[in-house]
């Protein structure tokens, strides 16, 4: 059996199980259409949310046990990182509170996908709403993918960094290589996984944690912020996302239609994405050819403290601040999942 008709195979044989039961893949987002469009930022209400919702995250943890080693991780990840669709991406796509730019799949620039990744898309995990996060136009998908993957990489990368990161760069071969089901790697889904495992390293630990023990039970040290985390690595639009042959053909006849492209800018975003701290792992290789490569690594990052050989394997060293300091210096204005 040739590759290509083991690929078909395995996707189809998704597209049939998404009808018999709950789809466990989350959704793509189209940050093109209408990006001009002005939606109001929901930041503030995203914060809301997600503060209450990891405050009853914490009471669970407590209740089963306190400050038990792992519990309040995975309390979270229950309950705002449950697959196919977060907690926290629910609410941003079904809330009146938050303003959304929804384009259906017909509409989108996957609209000529061939037949399996377009079946996919339809019947699977579908098409995420794009909103407004501290200026930054995102899609509702990244919340998911930063409570659930996150969580994940977390995880993996208990006790060794190096191994998380090795798992961002299997991901990222193997939607590459095309065995996503719907034809996309979209490297701002991994800049979201990202942030999601600085979350949860930085839970209870660190100099400025979000929980503290005491007394047996967590407490709240600091409100979250969506602001720390979203940066314009999350928007499609700017972290272009590589496709399979077939998905590719039709992103290229939206884009002639539309006389736009990825990226959408001059190319500014590039430079800045390639000099965060760990780009390697999540922004376009395309991208990231625009700054050195020793530009491009994690050592020294204090979000993710790590020995200069836990990077070896991506052939990446340098020195950085940590990327909430980078986020704020810029306060600018894409794995399928």
């Amino acid at each position: 059996m040739n590759a290509f008709r083991a690929n078909l195979l395995a996707q189809l044989g998704f597209v049939l199980l998404s009808w018999g039961c709950p789809p466990s893949w989350g959704a793509e987002v189209d940050n093109f259409t209408d990006r001009d469009r002005r939606i109001r930022d929901s930041a503030g209400i995203l914060d809301d949310y997600t503060n209450r919702q990891l405050a009853k995250a914490a009471a669970e943890a407590n209740a089963k046990g306190g400050c038990a080693a792992g519990g309040l991780h995975a309390a979270i990840h229950r309950l705002l990182g449950e697959i196919p669709f977060g907690d926290v991406e629910k609410f941003a796509e079904s809330s009146d509170q938050v303003e959304r730019i929804t384009v259906p799949v017909g509409k989108s620039l996957y609209r000529d996908a061939g037949l399996i990744s377009s079946m996919t898309l339809r019947f699977g995990g579908g098409m995420a709403s794009s909103i407004r996060v501290s200026g930054q136009l995102i899609g509702t998908d990244k919340l998911g993918h930063f409570f659930s993957e996150g969580y994940d990489y977390f995880v993996r990368g208990r006790e060794r960094v190096k191994d998380a990161l090795d798992l961002y760069g299997r991901l990222q071969e193997r939607s590459g290589m095309g065995l996503g089901f719907t034809g996309v790697n979209s490297y701002a889904d991994l800049a979201a996984n990202f942030a999601g495992l600085r979350f949860y390293r930085n839970l209870v630990s660190g100099e400025t944690p979000y929980f503290r023990c005491e007394g047996g039970r967590y407490v709240p040290a600091r409100d979250f912020r969506w602001r720390d985390f979203v940066t314009e690595a999350w928007d499609e639009g700017l972290n272009c996302s590589t496709y399979t042959s077939e998905m590719e053909e039709s992103v290229r006849e939206f884009f002639q239609e539309r006389k736009t492209g990825c990226p959408v800018d001059d190319g500014a975003a590039c430079r800045r994405m390639a000099a965060m701290p760990c780009s390697y792992h999540f922004v376009n290789p395309e991208c990231r050819k625009s700054v050195p490569s020793r530009s491009q690594g994690c050592v020294g990052w204090q979000a993710l403290p790590v020995k200069e050989t836990d990077c070896a394997s991506s052939g990446q060293s340098g020195s950085f601040d940590s990327l909430r300091q980078q986020v704020r210096t810029l306060n600018a204005p894409v794995r399928a999942r």
